[in-house]
């Protein structure tokens, strides 16, 4: 689980030993009027600054209807009746959290929002989030709600597939770059890609705080590169695990050829673009 989420959770939101009930951990986390207020307001602008619109997100509300209101978005109440209001109760444990999460993700919900009214939920379903955190992104985490993507397909590489590659990605980076070089990777969220000694290694693309922003579409993500490059990040590094992101933006990967260098290429490891050499030189092999 994020070790930030982690710590505003424990920072705000601790729950006493004796609260068991869903009710008890709902009434433990319970805000005052204006600070429940203030956080409604914050969640609104994370969602209208970070999802594409059209996006259907699932929220764990509560029942409260202002937290499933955003212009341009469509958000479900979490957990979901069959008539789509909500439920009227949380889940009984991970397992009917993750069944319920699927049945939903089927239907078409793309993003998870949990605020931080319901963060007690991080540790009461641990199955859920150990869910999210093999087949989800990560969008977004503050103080004010997490929020994941769900749509990482069957195939795409998780974490193992990360650590799998993780080092023989770190061993290419630091031969094949110079010390001190700035570098972009497409991370899909998991910072051991980022583990590169001597280089200064970033999120690609990259929201608030320079985390993992999957939200973006190849258009704004291509528009980000070039901001990169203007502040001089050199490289971009496409992980093999990446695929999938790949095939979700079928529009990145021939824009970014037409306008970069393929520096090197290693099967089964990444595919390091030179952000600012001209295009048309023969890649590196190994």
């Amino acid at each position: 689980m994020n070790r930030l989420i982690k710590a505003a959770h424990r920072r705000f939101f601790a729950v006493p030993d004796a609260v068991t009930s869903h009710a008890d951990l709902d009434a433990a986390h319970h805000l005052p009027p204006a600070e429940y207020e203030r956080l409604i307001r914050n969640i609104h602008d994370i969602v209208v600054g970070n999802l594409h619109q059209g996006a259907r997100l699932l929220v764990v509300s509560r029942g409260d209807d202002q937290l499933v209101r955003f212009d341009d978005r469509e958000a479900w109440h979490f957990p979901r009746a069959d008539n789509g209001k909500y439920a009227g109760y949380h889940p009984d444990n991970s397992e009917d959290a993750v069944e319920h999460l699927q049945k939903l993700q089927d239907g078409g919900a793309q993003y998870l929002l949990v605020p931080a009214s319901s963060f007690w939920w991080l540790d009461y379903y641990p199955g859920l989030f150990q869910h999210l955190a093999q087949w989800g992104t990560m969008i977004w985490d503050d103080e004010s709600c997490v929020i994941f993507g769900l749509e990482r397909a069957a195939g795409e590489a998780g974490p193992a597939q990360a650590l799998e590659i993780a080092r023989p990605l770190k061993r290419l980076l630091e031969a094949l770059l110079p010390s001190g070089t700035r570098v972009a990777v497409l991370t899909s969220g998991d910072s051991r890609l980022l583990e590169v000694e001597g280089r200064r290694a970033l999120h690609f693309p990259h929201g608030s705080g320079g985390r993992y922003h999957g939200a973006l579409d190849a258009a704004q993500a291509l528009e980000q590169l070039a901001e990169l490059r203007g502040n001089g990040v050199e490289y971009l590094v496409v992980p093999s695990m990446a695929a999938s992101w790949l095939d979700r933006h079928p529009e990145f990967l021939p824009r970014l050829q037409e306008k970069y260098d393929i520096l090197a290429r290693r099967e089964r490891v990444c595919t390091v673009y030179e952000l600012n050499a001209p295009p048309g030189l023969a890649p590196r092999s190994g």
